[in-house]
């Protein structure tokens, strides 16, 4: 159907775009969405930004690291906004990378935290309301406050002390309530 619309003479917008990174999620092959944005030059399907982090937050806990890597690459592809300058994306990609704990993923993680630990610096606490409609109307900061967590946890488990950036923006935000908790 895709390259068909194409060669008809029509284009797709960027809201079919997230359409489609959602279906594909919600029918359990987002690896259907990789391929088809993976080929711009046949399918001729736009990625926007919401959509690539839809993408990535359908790839980044159950698909090898791999994915997650050409992920990332298709926000250049698509003139996006880096995945290090992006903290759903970045929260996600470093989650991941600690993840699958190769030594190459750390080295990833590692070089990546610098990024995160900046944005951090320069967003204002994001609450995640307990609302489930509120939730599901903004999915990012949900999977923000869970990738988050993640890499608490790992960077806790690496260094063997909290890191106190991350700790102080996740209570401002809500998203623990002690400085001990996780």
């Amino acid at each position: 159907m895709f390259p068909g619309w194409k060669e008809s003479g029509n284009a797709f917008d960027g809201a079919l775009s997230e359409l489609f990174v959602r279906r594909c999620e919600e029918l359990s092959c987002p690896l259907l969405a990789l391929k088809v944005f993976g080929n711009f030059s046949k399918y001729n399907l736009p990625l926007t930004l919401p959509g690539a982090q839809l993408l990535m937050h359908s790839l980044h806990v159950e698909h090898p690291i791999e994915t997650v890597i050409t992920t990332s690459a298709l926000y250049n592809t698509y003139n996006l906004r880096p995945v290090a300058q992006d903290l759903a994306s970045c929260a996600m990609f470093v989650a991941a990378c600690f993840k699958h704990n190769s030594k190459d993923s750390i080295k990833v993680a590692n070089a990546l935290v610098p990024h995160l630990q900046a944005m951090l610096g320069k967003v204002r606490a994001l609450p995640v309301s307990t609302n489930s409609t509120e939730k599901a109307l903004n999915k990012p900061n949900v999977w923000i406050k869970w990738a988050l967590k993640k890499v608490d946890k790992a960077l806790f488990v690496r260094n063997g002390q909290r890191e106190e950036w991350l700790r102080d923006w996740r209570m401002k935000s809500g998203h623990i309530t002690e400085a001990s908790a996780f």
